[in-house]
């Protein structure tokens, strides 16, 4: 009898030894993932480095540190005059004022025309051109930026598996879109595929969806925003299984980058992803006190 006990212990250690490293395998993903993205922020060029934004409009927009209209940049940061940003017929060019004064990777700019997302340089700063379906956007990037010097770091609960949650994708039968807030007091939408259900302490709740990169993404808020998770909501990217099934990993919610820096126009969680659900789970508010644009929403100050 003791031998077939020490048989049947050989399995048993195994399967335990086996879960084991597979939590700590999940454990180290997650972990590894969030310090990549308190990085990314804090580089020289990352979101908390983001000083300006500007709406480009038909017409000519000068830039320089001395444009008393236009773009303004950073005193003592760049000439007085930099150049000026072109629209015309729906394209954007860019002219320089002068020789060496603005590089696109590495090489000088005379006149250039822009055509998907660039970075133009101008010494520390860059000016990072964004286009849209409704709005050309140009960020203006200083790593000198105040919110990057007074940035205390991301806030994360503690990881645990039990908000790791199977759920259900029902697809709309017709296509249909979804309605943001922005946080800059606008409006963003997205073309929807459907919406996710899934159970909670018995309770059975709803996500509307849209497509992401990896699956599904939803933007969400819960009983935890605006107290110890930003009042936006946060992102949740979702991901598809067979058939109908979906994953969603609550330890995996981030916040959108309005959290850390007044000047995106991120979209924030729509009334329908309001849960009335406690979700200790993901990134918390972030440590960093910004001030936000007189137009922003008041759930997100």
């Amino acid at each position: 009898m003791r031998q077939l006990m020490k048989l049947l212990a050989v399995p048993v250690l195994l399967f335990s030894t086996c879960a084991i490293a597979a939590d700590s395998s999940y454990v180290q993903r997650i972990e590894t993932s969030r310090q990549a993205q308190e990085t990314s922020l804090k580089s020289d060029h990352g979101i908390l480095s983001f000083v300006g934004a500007y709406r480009l409009e038909e017409g000519e927009t000068e830039v320089g540190s001395g444009v008393a209209e236009g773009i303004q940049l950073p005193a003592g940061a760049a000439p007085a005059l930099v150049g000026k940003f072109i629209v015309s017929n729906n394209r954007v060019t860019f002219a320089a004022s002068g020789v060496d004064v603005v590089t696109l990777s590495g090489n000088p700019v005379s006149t250039v025309e822009l055509a998907a997302p660039n970075k133009l340089s101008v010494g520390r700063l860059e000016l990072i051109y964004y286009p849209s379906d409704k709005e050309k956007i140009v960020f203006v990037s200083d790593p000198q930026s105040p919110n990057r010097a007074k940035f205390g770091g991301l806030d994360w609960f503690p990881i645990n598996s039990e908000w790791k949650i199977e759920g259900r994708f029902v697809a709309n039968p017709k296509s249909k879109k979804i309605e943001y807030e922005n946080a800059l007091g606008g409006t963003n939408h997205a073309d929807s595929p459907g919406y996710v259900v899934f159970t909670r302490n018995g309770h059975e709740y709803r996500l509307e969806v849209e497509s992401g990169a990896h699956g599904l993404t939803a933007l969400f808020s819960d009983e935890t925003s605006g107290k110890s998770t930003y009042g936006g909501g946060r992102s949740l990217d979702i991901e598809r299984g067979k058939g109908d099934a979906v994953t969603l990993d609550f330890n995996q919610a981030v916040n959108k980058p309005c959290a850390v820096n007044p000047y995106t126009a991120c979209s924030l969680s729509p009334l329908q992803n309001r849960l009335a659900l406690q979700v200790i789970a993901g990134e918390k508010t972030p440590k960093i006190n910004i001030t936000r644009v007189a137009t922003a929403p008041k759930r997100i100050r």
